[in-house]
């Protein structure tokens, strides 16, 4: 009995783990992959079959001496009861159920425990016999990843200096020439991701370190397949850090339904890898550098929302690029320092850098928060009238809010990124059990516009809530295993990359860096571009020559809409249309990636898994009766059995041989049973004392 119910004990454990383990361990993975899991239940349930058969076996011995010691057998079956007591295969349940329902054991003066034993025991046999039968009903088809396998991609481009053109940068490689603001996302790819907790002070709104790695499949499918990727991807800091702006010379002047904001602007709190040293033209002549700076920079954010089906309480708000193009005198206004680039060696060279290649990059954000058009041309300068001056915002969290009577008011965000890109190897792994499904917007028709729940759900705003999510997994995304970041040699591109200037507002070929005074109107409604001439309020600065406004793909600024809407931070907005802008670039020139390397990879693949746990429960509540009635049975026969002794075939012979059974045994000899029982005559109704 002991060696039966723990090799039981160990068929069931085997079970439970293959029907609640997971593709972690290695021998569940190997099982599942090589689809072996049916096989492996058929014969386990064999076995089981055959150890629970040998167990009920001795089972039924030990209640066929409880009702032979008891005077509980009719003197007719005492020779088979007798008998009965020295085997231990499967079937005898079978037999005492027929003789409880001929009535013939027990007839008078019974124990009702002992034929309900029995039942149960015939009962456990039966569903004994089906119990693959119950546990395939678990088992179907879903998916489980693969064994690694090692293949060659294309991850990027190979940094020659024919791929860097006369501006400073991989534009050439490019086969788009115009902004990624102004087209439109072919899709939201999905992506892996490391990050850390946010810098958290008043007055600024932090991302916290997030690195994204992209996956260098072009199709959806096979990206959407990857359960785990080991080696050189394109990885993106996308780290945004908005705060409180410090402005001097501010003024502010209406240009058709725009209002135009000019002045300087620099950071007032110091946050982690902040490189917010600021070179800029001295006096318009490229005769030096001012570090440490205000920069300059002239915005222009919409007043009114000129879309048809414009929502009534959706920011007027637009995206202004500071300058970040050193060679072409345009100055360098600052950013993140990227987690590629140690940022003790980066303090240490910043005297060297005569590009903005080393820094991330900086943006005003201005949002109109009252007041329409109407009421802002007339109180404020428009045409050729000298723009007015402001005095000092309020600070309201990361904004500086300007207020002007009688009810008019907008607010400004200084947000620096990082923004930078190398190739660098990579582990990306995954803790989904079936493959993903890239978002796209949908469309609400009573809106007539899109709504981006399912992609705000990817970047880590929750679809209908305002909490951030921290799952991957519930966001569809991968893991990326964190690791020394810090970019070797060769892995970043020599001066700028063609994501950067993909992401310029300006286009690629305009500039090496973000071209200044450009604006990206975040909602549907006219350009505002003008030939904002700066220089007759700041002498010192003529090259402030041009303001240009952008309005960017409809994608673009839903996104960003639906972000604030549903309390997303500014950073986060940011962040998620950088993160965009990437995905678009990389994969539209992923075509033409020169740089090759081994990776290994695992897939998601069909095969044969338990899927439910209702036949497992059906079976393991079964075992655990049959394992309580087994000792129960077994305690029972130890404390009510005095002469029996299981398996002895001689024994139970020998006991049958009494004095009134002497002269029918020694008719047996020559007779049938049924002749047998006919010679017995009225005995048959007589109950004797076996012993």
């Amino acid at each position: 009995m002991l060696g039966g119910t723990v090799a039981a004990l160990g068929i069931w454990s085997f079970w439970t783990f293959i029907w609640f383990s997971n593709g972690r361990n290695p021998t569940w993975h190997w099982i599942m992959v090589n689809d072996h899991i049916k096989v492996i239940v058929s014969a386990s349930a064999e076995a089981l079959n055959r150890v629970v058969g040998f167990m009920l076996g001795v089972e039924c011995s030990m209640v066929l001496a409880l009702a032979l010691e008891r005077s509980e057998v009719l003197f007719p079956s005492l020779v088979s009861a007798s008998i009965g007591r020295s085997g231990t295969g499967p079937g005898k349940s079978f037999g005492m159920v027929k003789r409880i329902a001929r009535k013939k054991w027990p007839y008078k003066g019974w124990d009702f425990r002992l034929p309900f034993v029995v039942i149960l025991l015939c009962l456990i046999e039966i569903m004994t016999l089906g119990t693959h039968t119950v546990l395939f009903s678990d088992i179907r088809l879903g998916q489980i990843s693969s064994h690694h396998n090692s293949t060659d991609v294309n991850f990027g481009f190979k940094y020659y200096n024919e791929t860097i053109s006369s501006l400073g940068g991989q534009a050439d490689v490019l086969t788009s020439s115009d902004s990624g603001w102004v087209l439109k996302p072919p899709s939201y790819p999905v992506f892996a991701e490391y990050t850390e907790s946010p810098f958290v002070q008043h007055g600024v709104s932090d991302t916290g370190v997030t690195l994204r790695a992209f996956l260098p499949y072009a199709d959806s499918v096979a990206r959407q397949s990857i359960h785990s990727y080991t080696g050189p991807t394109t990885v993106l800091d996308t780290r945004v850090t908005c705060q409180l702006p410090s402005f001097d010379n501010i003024t502010i002047q209406v240009q058709s339904a725009g209002l135009i904001v000019a002045g300087y602007v620099k950071a007032t709190t110091f946050t982690p890898r902040l490189g917010n040293s600021t070179w800029l033209p001295a006096h318009g002549v490229n005769n030096g550098w001012i570090r440490n700076g205000a920069a300059p920079f002239v915005c222009i954010a919409p007043l009114v929302n000129s879309s048809t089906y414009g929502v009534p309480d959706q920011w007027r708000a637009s995206i202004c690029q500071l300058a970040n193009s050193g060679r072409n005198a345009d100055g360098i206004s600052g950013g993140l320092v990227s987690e590629f680039r140690d940022y003790a060696t980066w303090l240490a060279n910043v005297p060297n850098y005569n590009d903005a290649s080393n820094f991330g990059t900086a943006y005003i954000i201005l949002n109109i928060s009252s007041g329409a058009s109407a009421e802002w041309q007339e109180v404020v300068p428009s045409g050729d009238s000298r723009p007015m001056s402001l005095s000092q915002p309020l600070q309201v969290n990361e904004w500086a809010q300007f207020s002007l009577p009688p009810d008019l008011s907008f607010s400004a965000s200084l947000c620096y990124s990082a923004f930078d890109t190398a190739d660098i190897s990579v582990v990306v792994t995954s803790r989904d059990t079936r493959n993903r499904t890239e978002p796209q917007p949908r469309f609400n028709f009573g809106t007539q516009r899109y709504t981006f729940g399912d992609v705000r759900n990817q970047y880590g705003q929750a679809r209908d809530h305002d909490d951030d999510i921290s799952s991957l997994e519930a966001r569809g995304i991968f893991q990326l295993v964190n690791q020394s970041w810090i970019a070797g040699p060769g892995v970043q591109p020599p001066i700028y990359s063609y994501i950067r200037q993909y992401a310029n507002l300006a286009g690629p070929y305009f500039s090496d860096g973000n071209t200044p005074y450009y604006s990206a109107f975040m909602l549907s409604t006219d350009s505002q571009g003008a030939d904002y001439n700066a220089t007759d309020y700041y002498a010192e600065f003529p090259i402030l020559s041009g303001l240009q406004s952008v309005n960017p793909d409809a994608m673009h600024y839903w996104l960003f809409q639906d972000i604030l809407a549903h309390g997303g931070s500014i950073a986060f907005a940011v962040q998620s249309l950088l993160t965009t802008l990437t995905s678009m670039v990389y994969y539209d020139q992923m075509a033409l990636f020169d740089n090759r390397a081994a990776v290994m990879k695992s897939v998601f693949i069909e095969s044969n898994l338990p899927r439910a746990i209702w036949g497992w429960l059906s079976v393991t509540i079964v075992f655990f009766l049959h394992i309580f009635l087994a000792w129960m049975i077994l305690f029972w026969f130890l404390a009510s059995t005095e002469y029996t002794m299981l398996g002895q075939k001689w024994q139970t012979v020998s006991q049958v041989s009494t004095v009134e059974t002497k002269d029918l045994i020694a008719m047996a000899a020559q007779m049938s049973d049924d002749e047998l029982k006919v010679k017995m005559g009225k005995v048959e109704q007589q109950e004797y004392d076996w012993v």
